[in-house]
């Protein structure tokens, strides 16, 4: 009995570990993802970064309005000066989306043409099992 409850311990204190290390791997893995895209975006590949995100994304925005939005929020702050990673969060269940598996990474960005932004991008386990944006968000830092 106590050689069982020893195991039973041994396990119950490895699952915190084994949920953290999936955890970090998400936010690894969804971080570079991000990055390559935030790249793409930079660029002004707008059309790009749109065949980039993930099938949750492209069917709830078209191309054609990824592309102005991008124009009429991205074009105007001008050219990226520097970019921070801030804080990233995990999350299975956020505001209108399906359940799922989620990163919510959030940076501090400094554009030429305007004060410090504030991007937050969500990207997603996709279908394909790669991590994909699913979400931008951008607002003036306070």
């Amino acid at each position: 009995m106590k050689h069982l409850f020893a195991i039973a311990m041994s396990v119950c204190m490895l699952l915190p570990s084994l949920a953290w290390s999936e955890s970090t791997t998400h936010v690894d893995k969804a971080k570079s993802s991000t990055t390559t895209w935030l790249a793409i975006t930079d660029s002004l590949e707008y059309a790009s970064s749109w065949e980039q995100t993930a099938e949750l994304f492209q069917k709830a925005v078209p191309k054609q309005n990824w592309q102005s939005q991008l124009e009429k929020t991205r074009l105007p702050l001008g050219a990226v000066k520097s970019r921070e990673f801030k804080v990233a969060e995990t999350a299975r269940v956020l505001p209108g989306v399906p359940e799922g598996q989620y990163v919510v990474l959030q940076y501090e960005t400094q554009f030429e043409k305007s004060p410090k932004m504030i991007e937050t991008v969500t990207s997603t386990l996709d279908g394909d099992g790669t991590w994909k944006v699913v979400g931008y968000y951008i607002k003036q830092a306070k």
